[in-house]
């Protein structure tokens, strides 16, 4: 593989992809930390097999997915077309490529990084075509995605480009690149991951790992984590002057807006004009990498 990166990944219309994804992560801390921490408070076998306390396991899933959201668009495949068609199955397929890499001596961060590869593989699933189970029968976006994975994998500089800085130079940043280089060499394994992510298929090797934790629980929580995501990325999206066409997601985000209150909005301008430097991404990425 070779290590540059031709393009500037764009999250979109000139907005640096690693601030976007920053500025995401950040949003589903400040808007809706405290809910996913008593969330997961219900989520025992994943507290137990991660070691971490209270529901602080979903939160971290969380928070990653918003960082690593649309890293996917991080592909050189994406530059110039006006659309990103298929990027939320890449960044997925990596998430949880990288879990399987993990599987067996860190059971505990493989855990964490496929939640987040569920939660990632939704977060436009209210869009006409792009749900899970449309990437599961295969056709055009598995094609996309193949195209995008061959292409970054060509150019892994894009990707470390696309990562928010409390990401770059640690462990999870070098998970990623191992599972990119795979993936890039088998691209005929993403209709076998897509089938995952979509279907909960090999949900029930879970429980090896974390005893009780079974598909509807494993569900639960990814509607949790994803449902956070969507909520901060097209609030980001919104403060960035970008108009999203996902009418779905759009919807579900008003019927949020009128239970998170009108202080929303400020939090989520802020972080989306300049996003800072960020503890809740820090403390993420410091705990994935110490699971790891």
């Amino acid at each position: 593989m070779g290590g540059g990166c031709p393009v500037e990944p764009e999250a979109y219309g000139g907005v640096p992809l690693d601030r976007h994804n920053a500025a995401v992560a950040s949003a589903v801390d400040a808007l809706l930390g405290e809910r996913l921490r008593m969330a997961g408070l219900l989520a025992g076998p994943l507290a137990e097999a991660t070691g971490l306390p209270g529901g602080e396991a979903l939160w971290t899933s969380a928070v990653l997915a918003g960082a690593l959201h649309d890293v996917g668009k991080a592909s050189p495949h994406y530059a110039g077309r006006g659309s990103y068609y298929g990027h939320e199955l890449v960044g997925a397929a990596l998430l949880l490529e990288a879990a399987l890499g993990v599987w067996r001596d860190s059971p505990g961060g493989a855990l964490l990084l496929a939640l987040a590869a569920w939660a990632v593989a939704r977060h436009h699933a209210a869009m006409q075509g792009r749900h899970p189970l449309k990437a599961a029968r295969g056709g055009g976006i598995v094609r996309a995605a193949a195209s995008a994975v061959r292409a970054l994998a060509r150019a892994p500089g894009c990707l470390s480009l696309g990562l928010p800085p409390e990401v770059r130079g640690t462990r999870l940043e070098g998970l990623l690149l191992d599972a990119l280089e795979r993936l890039g060499a088998n691209t005929g394994r993403l209709p076998s991951l897509a089938q995952s992510l979509a279907t909960y298929q090999g949900v029930e090797a879970l429980a090896e790992k974390a005893p009780g934790m079974g598909a509807q629980r494993w569900a639960a929580l990814v509607s949790a984590a994803s449902g956070a995501v969507i909520v901060a990325d097209i609030l980001v999206a919104s403060s960035e002057g970008r108009d999203t066409d996902d009418r779905g997601g759009r919807a579900y985000v008003v019927a949020w807006l009128d239970e998170l209150g009108p202080a929303a909005g400020r939090v989520v301008q802020r972080l989306a004009s300049s996003p800072p430097a960020s503890p809740a991404l820090a403390s993420m990425a410091a705990r994935i990498s110490r699971l790891l």
